[in-house]
């Protein structure tokens, strides 16, 4: 297996048990809590899988705009870290739309962009 495949799907694994792990051991700052609807929270369960998953979300699209489509590296990264940053603004403007069941923050985008930054430095440093 390619070697930035095989960091693709270890990121891909870390994002996803790091928020429940926090949880599980009843973690004051990583809480799931989520329903308090704290919005002075910036340590909570969800900040944590909106970083995670942004980061992951922007080296995955980077290796594959990159590599497997061959496009330029300046091109890579204005593709990954804008798809991204649109994917976390969409998922926001859903939850904004359906107060009901989700809580839009505005912590929550700047989680999604700290973590795109994360994934373009993993991108700039592991694959060039």
């Amino acid at each position: 297996m390619n070697k930035n495949i095989t960091i693709f799907l270890i990121f891909l694994f870390l994002g996803g048990l790091l928020p429940q792990a926090a949880s599980a051991q009843g973690n004051v700052f990583l809480s799931s809590a989520d329903n308090s609807k704290n919005p002075n929270s910036w340590f909570r369960a969800d900040k944590v899988k909106h970083f995670a998953l942004s980061a992951v979300i922007t080296y995955g699209s980077y290796y594959i705009y990159r590599e497997e489509f061959n496009n330029t590296e300046s091109g890579s990264y204005y593709f990954s870290g804008g798809f991204t940053i649109s994917l976390g603004a969409l998922k926001e403007y859903y939850d904004y739309k359906r107060p009901e069941n989700h809580y839009a923050e505005w912590r929550d985008f700047i989680a999604d962009a700290a973590g795109v930054s994360l994934g373009l430095i993993l991108a700039y440093t592991i694959i060039n």
